[in-house]
């Protein structure tokens, strides 16, 4: 099934599909992810939120902001910039149903990992699942071969969308890539730097 999102998705996001969002730091990949969460959650889609970088309370504050069509770190600094009627009208709209978030910072196991993915899609029900970012699961994992590390997981995550049905939004670091100039300032992006993270 094709759900037609308005930013930028060529053929609308697919359900059963684990689609790769990236691009250079500070770009604004979890934003983006952010924004396409919104979108598919007001299409009366569930949603389940793994923001690995950042704490509930703010993955919920980016949803409102979005939804009241103001800047998050602006929101963050002033939440008096929406009335306490604002703020309660986004949340029952976009997360009081049908949006689940769950709360764990930093790296994870990816068996722990993938029994957090299996409770969003068959205890939750959630249609897509937003993880930001697959970097953090791998990086407290002590081996020597991060490349393979990744591909375990990436392949992990393959098999878990075929067998649930579930959408997944994944969310990526491109590496430095010191020899060729910085992404962020138009660096010419190659499909290794896909797999060679930072």
């Amino acid at each position: 099934t094709c759900f037609p999102v308005t930013i930028g998705v060529p053929g609308g996001l697919r359900k059963g599909e684990l689609t790769t969002l990236t691009a250079g730091s500070g770009i604004g990949k979890s934003t983006l992810a952010r924004e396409l969460g919104y979108r598919l959650r007001t299409q009366g889609l569930t949603i389940g939120n793994l923001f690995l970088e950042e704490k509930l309370e703010k993955t919920i504050q980016g949803y409102i902001a979005i939804d009241n069509n103001v800047k998050l770190s602006e929101l963050r600094r002033n939440p008096n910039m929406l009335t306490p009627e604002q703020w309660q009208a986004s949340y029952n709209k976009l997360i009081a149903t049908n949006w689940v978030g769950l709360e764990h910072f930093g790296s994870i196991p990816t068996e722990e990992l993938l029994d957090m993915m299996r409770y969003l899609a068959y205890a939750e029900e959630c249609d897509f699942i937003i993880l930001d970012h697959l970097s953090m699961v791998i990086s407290g994992q002590q081996t020597d071969n991060e490349r393979k590390d990744i591909d375990l997981v990436m392949t992990e995550l393959a098999a878990f969308v075929n067998e649930s049905g579930v959408g997944i939004l994944n969310v990526v670091h491109l590496s430095r890539n010191k020899n060729k100039g910085s992404f962020n300032e138009g660096g010419q992006v190659s499909l290794n730097y896909y797999r060679d993270w930072e």
